[in-house]
Parts: C-alpha cells; sequence; structure tokens
C-alpha cells in the first residue's frame, strides 16, 4: 500500500490507471490512501482541476455601480489610450459623483476581472502534414539594371516548414495562380487545403454568414486541383502565421542584397534554388532537417493532376469574318487584368477594354493599328468561343500613341506595362506578323 501522495498528476495518473485495469474505487482509495470523492474526480478529470469557485464573488457595496463603471470603461474605446480610465480614477468618481462607500480594492479587482474576459485568447496552432499556407510579400530587385517593385509569391509547409517563393511584376490574380502551378510542381504534390488572407484575387465577396464567394479563376484552379481553402479572420494575421514568417524570411535572406539579375526568370530560378537549400537547415526545436520532415508532408498529399492549370484569364466571345472579337456578355465587358506570360520572357500586366459600340476587338492577323499604338500588336490566342488573353511579346513598348489609320475609329486596345529591353533576348513579333486562331 503506497503513503499518502499529494494530489498531482502522477496520482491521477496511477488512480485512472488502476481504475482502467479494472480496480474498483473504493480498492483504488485504499491502495492509494485518499478518499473515494478524489478517486472520483480523478477519473472525472485527467488532471487536477484546482479549485473552482461554484458561486460568483458576491460584492455587496459595488452591486449597483457596475453598470457606472461598465459604461465609463467602454466610453473610453473612443479615446485616446492615454486619457482613459484608470482604477484610481474610477473609484474617486465614484465617492465624489456617486457616494460610493466601499474600498479602492473591490474597484480594482473587478476591473482587472473585467479586462481578464475581455482580453483575446491565443490558443498554439497544430499543423498536421499536408496542409498549407500561402501569401504575397513586396521587395525590390534590379531587371536589366532597372530598380522596381517585386510583389513574391510564397507557399509555406507549416509541418515541415517547406517553402517555396516566386516573384512577379504584379500581384495580380493570374499571378495568384501561376504561383500556385508553380508551387505544386516544385513540391512534387497538392495539399489537402491552403490558408489564405481574404485577398480581392480571391475572394470576390464576404456574404453576411461568413461565407466567401470565391473569384472565378480561383474556382477553376480549385476544380482543377481538388484542393480545398481556408481563410483567416480579417485583419488577423497571427491566423496564417507560418507564411507570413515565411515572407519576412524570404525578403530578408533570400534577397538582401538587392538580387540582380537580367530577367525574371533568372531571379525566380535563384529564388527557387534558394528553397531547395533552405530544406537541408535544422530549425531551432527540430531534430530532422526540413527536407527529412517534408516527406511526412509529401506522403499526406495528393499526387498532381496529368497536365498543370492554366493559369490565364478566358472570357467568351465570338470571332467575326473580319477576325475581330467581339464581347456579348456585359459582365466581361469591365477591365481583365492579368499577367501575360511567354516561353520566350514575363511580360508585364495586360489589359483589355471595351471602347465603342462595338465592344472589345482584337485584330487577329495583326495587319489593323488598334487605337493608341503606332505599332502593329502580335496576335492574341483566340477561339471561336473562347478567348484566352494570351498576346505573344509585342515589338516594341516604348513608342508614342496616335491614332487609327482612316478612318479615325476607336478600337479596344492591349496596354502592356513598359520593360527594360534584354540584348540577349530574342525579339519579338515584327509588324505585319500572322497569329494563329
Amino acid at each position: 500500500m503506497e503513503g499518502l501522495e499529494i494530489y498531482t498528476v502522477e496520482l491521477y495518473r496511477k488512480v485512472r490507471l488502476a481504475c482502467a485495469d479494472g480496480m474498483s474505487k473504493r480498492a483504488a482509495a485504499r491502495h492509494f490512501n485518499i478518499s473515494r470523492d478524489t478517486v472520483d474526480k480523478a477519473m472525472a478529470f485527467s488532471v487536477p482541476p484546482g479549485y473552482r469557485r461554484t458561486a460568483p464573488i458576491k460584492r455587496p457595496k459595488l452591486d449597483g455601480f457596475t453598470e457606472i463603471i461598465d459604461a465609463w470603461l467602454d466610453g473610453d474605446r473612443e479615446v485616446r489610450p492615454k486619457q482613459r480610465h484608470t482604477a484610481k480614477r474610477v473609484y474617486d468618481r465614484l465617492r465624489e459623483e456617486h457616494g460610493f462607500t466601499g474600498g479602492y480594492t473591490i474597484i480594482k479587482d473587478y476591473i482587472r476581472e473585467r479586462e481578464r474576459r475581455g482580453r483575446e485568447v491565443f490558443v498554439p496552432l497544430a499543423h498536421p502534414p499536408g496542409d498549407a499556407q500561402a501569401d504575397f510579400g513586396e521587395a525590390t530587385v534590379i531587371i536589366g539594371g532597372v530598380e522596381q517593385k517585386a510583389y513574391f509569391f510564397v507557399m509555406d509547409l507549416p509541418h515541415s516548414d517547406a517553402c517555396f517563393v516566386r516573384a512577379y511584376p504584379a500581384a495580380t490574380a493570374e499571378a495568384w495562380m501561376d504561383g500556385h502551378v508553380h508551387a505544386f510542381a516544385f513540391f512534387g504534390g497538392v495539399p489537402q487545403s491552403i490558408l489564405y488572407d481574404n485577398d480581392r484575387c480571391l475572394v470576390s465577396k464576404i456574404l453576411a454568414d461568413g461565407t466567401r464567394k470565391r473569384a472565378t479563376l480561383f474556382s477553376a484552379l480549385q476544380s482543377h486541383y481538388l484542393v480545398r481553402d481556408r481563410y483567416g479572420r480579417p485583419g488577423k494575421g497571427n491566423d496564417k502565421g507560418k507564411v507570413e514568417g515565411i515572407v519576412g524570411y524570404a525578403r530578408r535572406n533570400f534577397m538582401v542584397p538587392i538580387p540582380r539579375s537580367p530577367s525574371w526568370e533568372a531571379v525566380n530560378a535563384d529564388l527557387e534554388a534558394q528553397c531547395r537549400t533552405r530544406q537541408n537547415d535544422v530549425l531551432r526545436g527540430h531534430k530532422e532537417t526540413i527536407g527529412e520532415r517534408l516527406q511526412r508532408d509529401l506522403a499526406a498529399m495528393k499526387p498532381l493532376p496529368g497536365a498543370p492549370f492554366e493559369a490565364c484569364a478566358q472570357a467568351s466571345g465570338q470571332v467575326s469574318s473580319q477576325s475581330l472579337v467581339r464581347y456579348e456578355s456585359s459582365s466581361v465587358t469591365k477591365t481583365i487584368r492579368g499577367i501575360v506570360f511567354s516561353e520566350e520572357r514575363l511580360l508585364g500586366p495586360c489589359r483589355l477594354w471595351p471602347s465603342g459600340r462595338l465592344g472589345s476587338r482584337l485584330c487577329r492577323s495583326g495587319r489593323d493599328r488598334l487605337s493608341g499604338r503606332r505599332d502593329r500588336p502580335a496576335s492574341a490566342v483566340l477561339r471561336q468561343r473562347r478567348c484566352g488573353l494570351r498576346p505573344d511579346p509585342l515589338p516594341s513598348l516604348d513608342r508614342t500613341q496616335d491614332q487609327c489609320p482612316g478612318s479615325g475609329c476607336a478600337f479596344g486596345g492591349v496596354e502592356t506595362a513598359r520593360r527594360v529591353p534584354d540584348p540577349a533576348a530574342p525579339h519579338g513579333g515584327t509588324d505585319g506578323e500572322d497569329g494563329t486562331a
């Protein structure tokens, strides 16, 4: 028979194990020299619950004054912090203005308890294998000798801390989708779920019940990869603290000093190499490398589909006998913004906008000049019922504007951000180059 033990977690463990093995509560009380009430409590709680108050504290002198105190403290939310009520000031005002006869201690205890109830509670997050978090960050890069801002996509696997980083000239919807495609290819699998913030490129609207109305392109990506999405609370970056930390880590370690590269492809190749090198690190609090823990993530992830997702905005349209595209739906007559990619080089933001009564028009053959451009654009990839906004590189991006020759009519146009000329890269199409329908 064991001697008397203090009511500790170890005692509770022994009592629970003994009763689970078939010992009765009466025998357990005799064996451990404790009361049967303590045995009942051990069976109800896995650890000693401590003292539990069965009734609220009675403060007879404070009754009737709590509503006044709450009104003062609630009004302090609209006042600068340095001029809010302290417990001492509340006590003085109650005595002077309302004839309070109690002591200062009960006022101080009530305010402390009130602040504790309203304080935000942080619960440690669990990160099972196969889940991911995604976000965008900003940094400065030098491309072809020109300093400019880069928006880099980051996907992090919190269980293993493996990450993927890819930079873009703009954080548009197409950049979000392209970042997902390259991240899935980098890891070699698709996460079970991804945690995001409420970016407008992903969530077009938050409904009254808290559900998200997803953007069309993002819904297409989810349907292609069959990945579930999760979202943090608006304005609460700590809900996805892992990827927020990786965004800062990538900026401080991968982009210091400022990256200098001849093209965006070179920048992204260097970022991908640094992500692979980081997998050899052993982080504080772990005994395994990131790469070793990544294997558990990969085992829980889904396989890649047969073909990658086509990260480009698409809109329904019709091609006329003059090889012009007319958009009939009013929902697609708004400005369509996107990132235009090509195998040779990465172009800047592209916009297709409507003009005139006939709507937006693109010349398939490239023989007609668009309004406001001297050079003829290379062809867009047109389809009879689906028009993907993926034009080839334009031959010149820095010429001045003029009007449409002849009739002076206004056509729709393709506007592309100025890029730094790359002498080593092959030139784009020339005037009069035919396209593919």
